[in-house]
């Protein structure tokens, strides 16, 4: 491995979750002598993402050129990384350059090496047989080095003849430390007028709060959600909904909101600002599919309660009995559920327990951990072959 090696990671936008550990990745690969580039574009107005106006030594902003709203190409993809030693990007069939940047490598063994991070398969297809998802698994095995999500996406890659030893489980994270701490710094004050400014009641003891916090999008369940909780309500007065986020789906959650006063809808927030309303939880309750917000549930110190479907992200695989619920996709079912931790407390606080240990396992200086690792495996025994 030469002190002047260069990776380059290419994104196709700088989500909020993201930065910390990009500016983690930096300093640790600096201090061993190899530099790091991130090109980041910006993404469609229809995702509801938001894009990080940020400004990093490390960081090239680019310009995406969308097709057909989905696939995309990246300016500067091809030319500008000629120079660097590796190539790491999403394994996405809408990425155009990344196709070019394959042929690029296999055309050329003096060509920059190339790596997929990713899932290992689209999770949200209920066809894993489908046209493209065939397309994805033919380029699976064309690239020198896989950089999986978790384990659950090692064993996708692996399965269509993959190298295991050319795979480095990352297990895929935000910052879950700083979020667990801004979470804990939260006083009881805030959490009163938290509270207050949600549902227009004074707190009390006896209240209990799930938290919706994601994209409002039809896979997320939320007519599963708004039936389980109203059962839920019906039997438990003192339950209280609180959904986070927006998308095409917002004015329907404002509606059900405004007839139920026990549910509250805010606008979306992102990071550690989201600690004074995330310090009112008492459960995470995501009916539909879901990945990293598991993490954020965590962080909060509070269990992560789904239902079994497709579309669910890799991070499905951090979901234990220790530190929350994965159910049959009924109202009834979650309902019950539900009803059984809040009237035995004692089963809520063991759930609560489980998940504050498992943010202490998912960290991001792990996941830097286990990226630098490949990388150095890439630039030390692969690029030597």
């Amino acid at each position: 491995m030469g002190t002047n090696s260069q990776v380059t990671i290419l994104q196709r936008t700088l989500t909020d979750y993201r930065l910390a550990f990009f500016d983690e990745l930096f300093k640790r690969l600096q201090n061993i002598g190899i530099s790091l580039v991130v090109h980041a574009g910006e993404s469609c107005s229809q995702e509801y993402l938001a894009d990080q106006s940020v400004e990093r030594s490390y960081l090239k902003r680019v310009h995406n050129r969308y097709l057909f709203r989905k696939i995309y190409w990246q300016d500067d993809s091809f030319f500008n990384t000629r120079s660097s030693d590796l190539v790491i990007f999403e394994q996405a069939n809408s990425a155009l350059y990344s196709y070019a940047l394959i042929i690029r490598r296999l055309l050329g063994k003096d060509m920059p090496m190339v790596s997929f991070w990713g899932h290992g398969r689209d999770f949200s297809k209920s066809s894993p047989n489908g046209a493209s998802e065939r397309w994805k698994h033919f380029w699976t095995t064309r690239v020198d080095f896989w950089f999986c999500y978790t384990k659950i996406s090692a064993t996708e890659v692996e399965k269509r003849g993959f190298c295991a030893e050319r795979i480095a489980v990352i297990n895929n994270t935000t910052d879950v430390l700083s979020l667990a701490d801004a979470v804990d710094a939260v006083n009881h004050e805030v959490q009163l007028a938290s509270h207050y400014d949600l549902w227009h009641e004074v707190r009390h003891d006896k209240h209990r709060v799930a938290v919706f916090c994601s994209r409002l999008l039809p896979s997320k369940g939320l007519d599963l959600l708004k039936e389980a909780t109203t059962l839920i309500h019906n039997q438990y007065q003192d339950f209280r909904l609180l959904v986070i986020g927006d998308g095409p789906l917002h004015k329907e959650i404002e509606t059900f909101a405004n007839d139920n006063p026990w549910c509250a809808y805010h606008k979306p927030v992102y990071g550690v600002e989201r600690a004074p309303l995330l310090s009112l939880a008492d459960m995470w309750l995501n009916p539909g599919t879901t990945g990293l917000a598991i993490i954020d549930a965590f962080a909060c110190g509070v269990p992560f309660i789904t239902t079994m479907r497709n579309g669910h992200g890799p991070e499905l695989a951090y979901l234990t009995n220790d530190n929350g619920l994965l159910l049959d996709a009924t109202a009834d079912t979650v309902a019950r559920a539900v009803l059984d931790l809040l009237r035995i407390p004692k089963k809520l606080l063991e759930l609560k327990q489980g998940a504050r240990q498992s943010a202490s396992k998912y960290t991001i200086e792990s996941m830097v951990d286990h990226f630098v690792a490949g990388i150095v495996y890439c630039l030390n025994e692969i690029k030597e072959d």
